[in-house]
C-alpha cells in the first residue's frame, strides 16, 4: 500500500496519469449518460439515468468496503472500540455469529454482480459517427474505448471499488460506524435468505469433499499447539484449550489466556512492590491459571 505522505518520485507521475484517466473517463461517461448516447433505456431521461448511476456507485462502494472492513475488524481488539464505536462493535459481533460471514458474502456477491452488469448497460457508449460525441473520435477509439466500456470501468473501479476498500482496510472501525453499513449488511443477509444462492452450500461441500479439504481440523490443531507453547500447558490440560478455542474474537468476556497474562502481570507487580519495600529484587514470579 502506497502511503501518500511517503510517496516517492516514481509515484507522482503515476498519480498524475491516473488522475487524468479518471477525469477523462468521468467526463466522457457523464456526457454519454446525460445525452442518452448509451445502451440504457430510451424512455429514461438523461438526468435520471445519471442519478441512478451515482446511486449504484455509492451502493457498490458500500458493498466493497463492508467486506474488507469486516475482515480487517478481526485484527482489532474489540475492547478498544466497544464504547467509542458501538455501531461497529455490534455489527462485528453480529457478523461473526454462526455462518453469518458466509451468508453475507453470498448476498454481497449477488449485489456486486448485479450492479456491475447494470452499470455496463448504463454506461456502454454508442456513437454512430465521428462527430456526434463530445469531441471528434476515430473509429478505432470508438471501438476500443467507448463500445467496450473501458472508460466507465476505470471510473467504476477507482471510485466505487478500490477507494472504499483501501479506506476500509486502513480504518475498519470508523468505516463500520456509519449507519448505512448496518443497512448494507442486513440487505446482504436478506438477499441470501431468499434462497437464490442456496445451492452454493451444497456445491461448496461437494467440492471440498472431492478435494479432500479438512481445513478446520488443521486450524484447530495448529491453534492448540500455539496455545500450549505460549502458556506452557501439558497435553493433559485441555480445559483451558477448549475454553480458549470456543471464545469468539468479539466476545464480551476475557479469554483464559488474557486472564492468565493479567494475573501474571499483577503477581509480578505485587512481588516487585514487596521486594522494593524489603530492599530486595524479586527472583521469580508465579503464574496462576484460572479455574
Amino acid at each position: 500500500m502506497v502511503n501518500v505522505r511517503e510517496a516517492g518520485c516514481l509515484d507522482y507521475p503515476k498519480f498524475v496519469l491516473s488522475a487524468l484517466m479518471l477525469i477523462f473517463s468521468t467526463v466522457c461517461t457523464f456526457y454519454a449518460i446525460v445525452e442518452k448516447k448509451t445502451s440504457f433505456w430510451d424512455v429514461m431521461p438523461g438526468w435520471a439515468a445519471l442519478l441512478i448511476f451515482l446511486a449504484i456507485l455509492f451502493w457498490l462502494g458500500v458493498m466493497e468496503g463492508l467486506q474488507v472492513a469486516l475482515v480487517e475488524l478481526k485484527r482489532v481488539d474489540p475492547l478498544t472500540y466497544r464504547h467509542s464505536h458501538p455501531h461497529a462493535y455490534k455489527l462485528g459481533q453480529k457478523a461473526n455469529k454462526r455462518d453469518n460471514v458466509e451468508r453475507f458474502l453470498m448476498g454481497r456477491q449477488m449485489f456486486v454482480v448485479f450492479i456491475v452488469f447494470f452499470a455496463a448497460k448504463l454506461t456502454t457508449i454508442h456513437s454512430e459517427s465521428d462527430d456526434d460525441f463530445l469531441f471528434p473520435i476515430p473509429d478505432w477509439f470508438r471501438s476500443v474505448f467507448l463500445e467496450t466500456g473501458i472508460l466507465a470501468c476505470v471510473l467504476l473501479v477507482i471510485v466505487a471499488q478500490l477507494m472504499p476498500q483501501i479506506i476500509a482496510a486502513k480504518h475498519p472501525v470508523e468505516f463500520l460506524e456509519f449507519s448505512i453499513m448496518k443497512f448494507g449488511y442486513t440487505a446482504c443477509i436478506f438477499l441470501e435468505s431468499t434462497g437464490i444462492t442456496h445451492i452454493t452450500w451444497v456445491l461448496s461441500h461437494c467440492l471440498a469433499w472431492l478435494a479432500g479439504m479438512h481445513q478446520e481440523r488443521h486450524q484447530e490443531d495448529h491453534y492448540g499447539q500455539v496455545l500450549q507453547r505460549e502458556l506452557s500447558l501439558s497435553p493433559s490440560s485441555k480445559k483451558l484449550l477448549r475454553q480458549e478455542t470456543q471464545d469468539s474474537a468479539f466476545g464480551d468476556q476475557e479469554t483464559p489466556r488474557s486472564l492468565a497474562r493479567g494475573i501474571l502481570t499483577r503477581q509480578a507487580t505485587s512481588d516487585s512492590e514487596g521486594s522494593e519495600q524489603a530492599g530486595q529484587r524479586p527472583t521469580h514470579c508465579r503464574l496462576t491459571l484460572p479455574e
